[in-house]
């Protein structure tokens, strides 16, 4: 089945007439703040010298799950461009820094650009205020999502002890997923970094072409109808089919919030950067308080502890 029937089947399949409630108004909007959010906690995961000591041999021989995880890493470099690979060498992780810095700056604009990007939501026909623009972020969102899971679950399994329990999924996952990070960080650092456009410049593209078209004419047609398939490049083509796997797309056709997988991602974020925190404390602890390293220290601790609190903000909005 090609994208375009698969989406408009979702939407022909919704019940009709029923206005979406707040919370799924905004979804993609909540979404978006969320994810900006696990960015910068990514972002300050990885900037820290610890993970590239791993992968580099520089720390003690990590346990099974440390082992695998530089093997995932490994695999994800393999399959990077020739210059990023190079700057991998001369700094570990350089490549997802900078992807989280292009990601971050690209939500951003979705946060600031929403209404003209969703449209009024708040009717009883939002399938034709969608629009495969609308759709190409959803998408991105999704891929987004699963590069900063992937990443969480990457440094969760290099610091991992010994005895520690992590499914078994998780590690197939970390595992076979390193090919597909690769290439969204070549997206965000070329075609999609912010510095030629962002993401934006992918919505540019498809208008020019007259190809941001509603999922549903007003005539009552749906896109598989009146578009075709190779109307949209390649990545075009994979961030809508990225998009119909986005519970988003549920939240705005149904009226409810399949909530469960989010609350849950978000919460054992939270818990990791707790444990973090307890981390950096403990080595607080054993530092003169007016050294260099303290005050480092104490800056990245302070910095887990504020993004602790807004991924508790984001549970409670959650629960109600």
């Amino acid at each position: 089945m090609n994208p375009l029937t698969a989406i408009a089947n979702a939407f022909r399949s919704a019940p009709k007439g029923q206005k979406v409630d707040r919370y799924n108004l905004l979804s993609p909007l909540l979404a978006t703040g969320e994810l900006v959010a696990s960015a910068k906690a990514a972002y300050l995961v990885f900037s820290t010298s610890m993970y590239a000591d791993i992968v580099r041999g520089r720390a003690k021989p990590g346990s099974p799950f440390t082992q695998k995880s530089v093997q995932a890493y490994n695999d994800y470099v393999k399959h990077l461009p020739s210059r990023e690979q190079a700057s991998e060498k001369t700094q570990a992780f350089s490549s997802v820094l900078a992807a989280l810095d292009a990601i971050t700056q690209n939500l951003t604009v979705v946060e600031d650009n929403f209404q003209a990007l969703f449209g009024n939501l708040e009717s009883t026909t939002p399938e034709q205020n969608i629009k495969t623009s609308s759709l190409v972020v959803i998408g991105y969102l999704e891929k987004a999502d699963n590069f900063c899971t992937w990443l969480m679950n990457l440094a969760e399994h290099m610091t991992a002890d010994e005895g520690d329990m992590i499914p078994p999924f998780r590690t197939r996952d970390m595992l076979g997923n390193a090919t597909t990070m690769s290439e969204f960080v070549q997206l965000n650092l070329n075609k999609w970094n912010p510095k030629h456009g962002g993401l934006f410049s992918e919505i540019k593209t498809m208008q020019s072409k007259g190809a941001d078209l509603p999922v549903q004419l007003a005539s009552g047609e749906w896109i598989d109808e009146f578009a075709h398939d190779n109307q949209f490049n390649t990545d075009e083509r994979n961030l809508i089919t990225a998009a119909i796997r986005n519970p988003i797309l549920i939240m705005i056709n149904w009226g409810h919030v399949k909530t469960q997988h989010r609350l849950e991602l978000l919460t054992a974020r939270k818990e990791w950067l707790t444990a973090k925190v307890i981390q950096e404390q403990a080595k607080l602890r054993g530092l003169d308080p007016s050294s260099t390293e303290y005050a480092r220290l104490k800056k990245i601790t302070d910095k887990y502890a504020s993004l602790i609190s807004k991924h508790e903000q984001q549970i409670e909005r959650i629960r109600g």
